[in-house]
């Protein structure tokens, strides 16, 4: 179910799924970004606007590659949170002298 194209975003078997990911969050610890990479691939900003808060609090401790995976998600799918994108952005500013080519690109 979460890894075909062209799927009916309206299916009722694809919006429990979702509640039953944004329910149990404490899973994605360590892989949100993983999270928000699949809802931005299959285009479900619903659940990538409903994860904005947990994100807010979470992108200062991420590491540079899993940030911009998360900040890819939310712009294909146009989730404008100004909260997030501040983290990012502040995240971003904090950690540019250290960072290489391969963050910077």
């Amino acid at each position: 179910l979460a890894t075909r194209k062209g799927l009916d975003l309206q299916l009722p078997e694809l919006s429990a799924f979702n509640e039953a990911l944004l329910s149990r969050l404490h899973l994605f610890r360590d892989g949100i970004y993983l999270l928000c990479h699949r809802l931005g691939v299959l285009g479900f900003s619903p659940s990538l606007w409903r994860l904005c808060p947990v994100l807010s609090d979470r992108i200062a401790s991420l590491k540079p590659k899993e940030m911009a995976v998360i900040a890819w998600s939310l712009a294909k799918n146009m989730v404008t949170d100004e909260d997030v994108w501040d983290e990012i952005g502040k995240a971003t500013l904090a950690s540019v002298d250290v960072l290489d080519g391969e963050h910077l690109a």
